[in-house]
């Protein structure tokens, strides 16, 4: 009612600030659909090659996309019949080496790939529910 009776109309008044030209819906939904095929590429590494600034594709991400970027959590998938199945393996390893004695060598293991950095490895999802 106030917006009408100062300007006479149910239209938005004109908005203070820069206008939004990049953030386009045709560009939101090109990265809605590059994100949908890759949820693991990363805001930087998508904001360079569509040939845009990082503060952009976090304010599509986020404004637009209502997404964030999440870390992978780690769960153990085992099962219960996995449980009992690896607790009666180790009591068998157990008492077949009973009285034996076991040695432990020092030799170097060589990996053949490099270590993980799980904080390089991001996802994009709407809800901490839908991480893999």
């Amino acid at each position: 009612m106030k917006r009408y009776r100062e300007t006479g109309s149910l239209e938005d008044r004109k908005h203070i600030g820069r206008p939004r030209n990049v953030c386009t819906p045709a560009v939101i939904k090109v990265v809605k659909e590059r994100i949908k095929q890759n949820p693991e590429r990363s805001g930087r590494k998508l904001a360079k090659d569509m040939y845009f600034g990082r503060m952009i594709m976090t304010e599509i991400f986020k404004q637009d996309l209502g997404l964030s970027s999440l870390k992978k959590t780690k769960i153990h998938g085992l099962t219960t019949a996995q449980k009992v199945k690896r607790h009666q393996g180790s009591k068998f390893l157990l008492d077949w080496h009973a009285g034996d004695e076991i040695i432990f060598s020092d030799e170097k293991l060589f990996l053949l790939q490099d270590s993980h950095n799980a904080q390089n490895d991001r996802v994009y999802p709407k809800f901490s529910n839908d991480i893999p």
